[in-house]
């Protein structure tokens, strides 16, 4: 394909967008830690299940709700300031050393992914029991020793990146060391939880003091904006020009390959192929508090969906159909949520008549859309990905999520081959 001809996929972001973007997550942050204090404060006590169930979506503490899922998002979202931290500094390194430090966004961006997947999994809260890191000894906390001394490497590995990559940029490297203090102490204030509970009066009726379980929450989620304020600040820097001193803003540019397509589909596939194996080995135990592995490969496509669609309406210039960008975007954002919030769980109550919610905004998102967006495949998939819809409402146990997957795969790949046609024949964008 000729330069002049290959598909460009840009991102411009005003200073003032990134900074209202910023302050957009602390005041979520601070929503769901006054949401996590007024449930567990118990101020507002109501015998409608309904009413129960809406109070606790609101607590960071608790699993497979509507703040969990948050978190899991936000740690996401700076899996993906990593990943533009790479970008940003790609074309800018040419010496194997610089390519190899370069190469270590994408670990850090394999971090807060798993992080995220950890946030809707609860993976660490039973990983110290599982056969692997038990056979790190033979007493019987030897697994979580052995945990432990992981995070411990993995912190000592974040900081000695930091140290070379933010070594111009002081606030940065204050706001990661900040951010990984903030992490490694989560364990410890799980074990300060445990003791006092096994050291209570009466363990049974023991309620962890509110003001530890904000300090624990608010650790996690504020560490996660230390390390998103300071990749984003690090971005901006990186993909100025050297010889500029102009704006503040973040504006990247690369040639996305002929076979990114093929690229996006191996690894939706590679994805759903861990979705089931996770399925099929499940780490769960018996307890109440476990969230749900399996729901966050269809929360995050459908997160990144939202994000991609946002992004179609942001670039537009004179397309007509930029309202059907902002529909999709919605009905992906209800598609994430309602997975990273469990809500095909529920067999009662008014939570159990979602569903059919989500297939109505289904329905009158993506219907109008087939008949707006081009190419036919973009018209072909939209339609599959509402007919897995469908199946996802219909069905139960780990069916819901496999289809739901499969549907918001579906949506992300025909949103692509949108974008490249618009790309490919009409001049619609801005340009970047």
């Amino acid at each position: 394909m000729p330069a002049s001809n290959q598909l460009k996929f840009g991102i411009n972001l005003s200073a003032k967008n990134i900074h209202t973007l910023l302050k957009a997550v602390v005041v979520l942050n601070l929503f769901f830690l006054a949401g996590t204090w007024l449930h567990h404060s118990r101020l507002i006590e109501s015998r409608s299940y309904t009413i129960q169930l809406l109070m606790v979506q609101l607590n960071l503490a608790k699993e497979n709700v509507a703040a969990s899922w948050y978190s899991s998002m936000l740690f996401c979202c700076t899996g993906i300031a990593a990943l533009l931290c790479f970008w940003a500094e790609a074309g800018k390194v040419y010496n194997f050393k610089g390519r190899l430090f370069n190469g270590g966004w994408i670990a850090m961006a394999g971090v807060f992914f798993l992080l995220s997947f950890d946030e809707m999994g609860s993976f660490h809260e039973m990983i110290g029991e599982t056969a692997l890191f038990k056979k790190a000894g033979s007493g019987r906390s030897a697994g979580w020793y052995a945990f432990y001394s992981l995070i411990g490497l993995v912190a000592l590995a974040m900081l000695s990146f930091f140290v070379v990559k933010f070594k111009n940029n002081r606030f940065a490297f204050l706001l990661t060391v900040l951010g990984v203090l903030l992490f490694i102490s989560n364990p410890f204030q799980e074990k300060f939880e445990i003791h006092a509970w096994r050291n209570a009066t009466n363990p049974a009726t023991w309620r962890r003091p509110v003001f530890f379980l904000l300090l624990e929450e608010g650790s996690e989620i504020f560490a996660s904006f230390c390390f998103l304020y300071s990749f984003v600040a690090y971005a901006v820097n990186a993909a100025k020009p050297t010889n500029s001193a102009g704006s503040n803003g973040l504006y990247l540019q690369v040639n996305l390959p002929r076979q990114f397509l093929m690229y996006l589909t191996a690894a939706l596939a590679l994805l759903g192929v861990a979705m089931l194996v996770i399925h099929l080995n499940a780490w769960n135990f018996d307890r109440d508090d476990n969230g749900t592995p399996h729901n966050w490969p269809p929360a995050l496509v459908g997160f990144v969906g939202m994000l991609f669609c946002v992004y179609l309406f942001n670039i537009g210039k004179k397309t007509p159909n930029k309202k059907w960008y902002l529909l999709l975007a919605a009905n992906c954002l209800l598609v994430s949520l309602y997975f990273g919030c469990n809500i095909y769980g529920y067999k009662s109550g008014l939570f159990s008549k979602i569903p059919y919610l989500l297939l109505v905004v289904s329905f009158v998102t993506t219907i109008p859309a087939v008949n707006k967006l081009q190419p036919l495949y973009t018209k072909l998939l939209l339609v599959t990905s509402l007919l897995l819809m469908l199946c996802c409402v219909f069905s139960s146990r780990f069916y819901p999520a496999a289809f739901g997957y499969l549907s918001t795969a579906c949506m992300l790949i025909a949103l692509y081959i949108h974008y490249k046609f618009l790309h490919t024949t009409v001049n619609h964008m801005r340009p970047v």
